[in-house]
């Protein structure tokens, strides 16, 4: 396989990337476009953007996420989604229209395998129903879809063999391992390869966005991550068919809770996600403006850098991913 990745054209961020040339070799890299149905994202509209996006990328080949399944994310911080079955499977037969014959890769709805564990059987088994009838409408395309099976500390192995197997895996290119985790490239592909050899060596591929430094306890924005490989086809292994970044580099999984009430100290409009030498600030650009000279760490740990870039994907598609 060998993939001609598409990157968007990050415009934005050429007067950042004269004054910081870390930032610079990072916006040529390819990143994933999250898609969904909400309030102010219609499917029409939704249809529309993918269409937009797929012309825009040709001749090379974008990564599409879908997420939208209905209780996304059990109510937590990235909570939506369809607000019901019918509504979901409709988003789902205008994304696949809206691909048309083009051959994008699709990472299918981080997360919603290992939630099903919470779900309780009656809730879980409907929710296996959409996926294997979402699974069989995508598998009509020419898309490499992956499904996502979480990380490798949420399901056992045998576990995750038996929600693939039930969710149709066989049908599509294969699944997809670490959606917006850090767990190093090595813990994932151990996991992933007895998976794969007990799915008849299954195809899969790993998000290695904010890996390079590992998991540690903490699940939300823990301190000291960086960026593992670069997106490429060239990995360690043929049943491994792409190293991606699903999830933006430096991008918050969540707000800290005890600041989601406090604003910015040099804006004074939004939430304060940032503590920098006494101050806080939403964005790395109120920090800049405050003239606060940057130390190295503080590029290599990405830690909120594109949150702007982040914003507008998400304004984009009208998805609140935290």
């Amino acid at each position: 396989m060998n993939y001609r990745f598409y990157y968007p054209d990050w415009n934005s961020r050429k007067e950042v990337c004269k004054e910081y040339p870390q930032i610079k070799e990072i916006t040529k890299e390819p990143i994933a476009f999250w898609y969904g149905v909400g309030p102010k994202r219609t499917i029409r509209k939704t249809k529309h953007s993918i269409q937009r996006l797929l012309k825009r990328a040709h001749p090379y080949l974008p990564t599409l996420v879908i997420y939208s399944i209905p209780q996304r994310d059990l109510g937590h911080h990235s909570k939506g989604g369809a607000d019901s079955d019918d509504e979901y499977l409709e988003f789902i037969q205008e994304f696949c229209n809206a691909l048309g014959d083009k051959s994008p890769i699709v990472i299918y709805e981080p997360d919603c395998i290992p939630h099903m564990e919470q779900m309780g059987v009656v809730d879980g088994l409907d929710r296996m129903k959409l996926i294997k009838a979402s699974i069989e409408l995508l598998s009509r395309t020419n898309a490499s879809v992956y499904i996502d099976i979480g990380n490798p500390k949420w399901l056992s192995t045998t576990k995750a063999v038996s929600y693939l197997d039930l969710c149709d895996v066989h049908k599509i290119k294969g699944f997809a391992l670490n959606t917006s985790n850090y767990y190093s490239t090595t813990t994932c592909y151990d996991y992933g390869k007895k998976i794969s050899k007990r799915l008849n060596n299954t195809h899969f591929v790993i998000d290695t966005s904010r890996n390079g430094n590992g998991a540690n306890s903490e699940h939300f924005n823990p301190f000291g991550r960086s960026i593992g490989e670069f997106p490429t086809t060239h990995t360690c292994d043929e049943i491994v068919d792409a190293y991606l970044w699903v999830k933006v580099p430096g991008v918050y999984s969540s707000m800290n809770k005890e600041r989601i009430t406090m604003k910015c100290d040099k804006c004074k409009k939004l939430t304060a996600e940032i503590e920098y030498k006494g101050g806080n600030y939403c964005t790395w650009y109120c920090i800049k403006k405050k003239k606060v000279e940057l130390p190295e760490e503080f590029f290599h740990e990405l830690n909120g850098m594109l949150k702007e870039q982040h914003d507008f994907d998400m304004a984009m598609n009208n998805i609140e991913v935290y």
